[in-house]
């Protein structure tokens, strides 16, 4: 009965730890949100989540963890996130549309973490994984002023493989009417400057008749799908003008179709 009684306790006092770790950690920044649920679910208080069953005494073992190791383990899980979720790679992936809410988002969740974390240390509590949040939360405010200070306009990367030709002369045919081709001495010659930049796998009749194509569908059938432009308008950020034109375009041609 004793065994079973100091199981509870730990598997309490393991309990106790993940939970605050849960509290403190900024889920409530929107680039970790989608993790909470899962882990909400989750107790990972048993070492390498091996469960051992002894045949012959009928017996299984678990390994759990100390409050030690387990506080170890969760500085560890810590890291593993704040290493692979941040503004870095968001700007990388083209995942921030406005800076300025990203950054008083992070300066809210910030002051919500140092007031929980000054709790915890009021009642002699400060696992390691504080000091590894408490430093992202500066590095991240660090780069976001650098971003800020370069440019106010982030260069978004974007993954141009998912894109088809058609695709790529709907950007052309926006980036056009925005007037972000007038220093070529003609249209054809703006779409092979296009095409050659971004490395579009198309000839230039190829690429010139999708353009009419769409230019057409847009202009006198007004029967362009919309969700289509909806796809490109992440990779119209660089021709910023063009994007209202593009969604202004889907308004209408969401209006058409009721």
């Amino acid at each position: 009965m004793d065994k079973i009684e100091d199981l509870k306790n730990t598997i309490s006092s393991l309990n106790n730890i993940y939970q605050k770790w849960l509290k403190i950690f900024p889920f409530d920044l929107e680039i970790f949100a989608h993790l909470k649920p899962q882990l909400e679910l989750e107790l990972p208080i048993v070492k390498n989540k091996e469960v051992v069953w002894y045949l012959k005494r009928n017996e299984v073992i678990v390994d759990l963890y100390s409050n030690k190791t387990f506080h170890q383990f969760l500085t560890q899980k810590t890291a593993l996130i704040l290493e692979s979720i941040n503004t870095l790679k968001l700007v990388d992936e083209g995942k921030i549309d406005k800076l300025d809410k990203h950054e008083f988002d992070i300066t809210i969740s910030e002051r919500r973490f140092k007031l929980q974390s000054q709790i915890m240390k009021s009642i002699s509590e400060s696992p390691d994984y504080l000091s590894f949040i408490q430093e992202w939360f500066k590095d991240e405010m660090k780069f976001i002023e650098k971003i800020k200070s370069i440019s106010p306009t982030i260069k978004y990367k974007t993954d141009h493989t998912k894109l088809s030709v058609r695709d790529w002369a709907v950007i052309f045919y926006f980036a056009d009417c925005a007037n972000y081709f007038e220093k070529f001495e003609s249209r054809p010659k703006a779409m092979n400057h296009f095409v050659k930049e971004n490395n579009i796998n198309a000839s230039e009749k190829s690429f010139s008749n999708k353009y009419y194509e769409i230019k057409k569908a847009i202009n006198e059938t007004n029967n362009h799908p919309y969700k289509q432009i909806e796809k490109i308008l992440p990779y119209l950020k660089r021709y910023e003008r063009a994007i209202q034109l593009a969604e202004n375009e889907i308004e209408y041609l969401k209006h058409e179709a009721r």
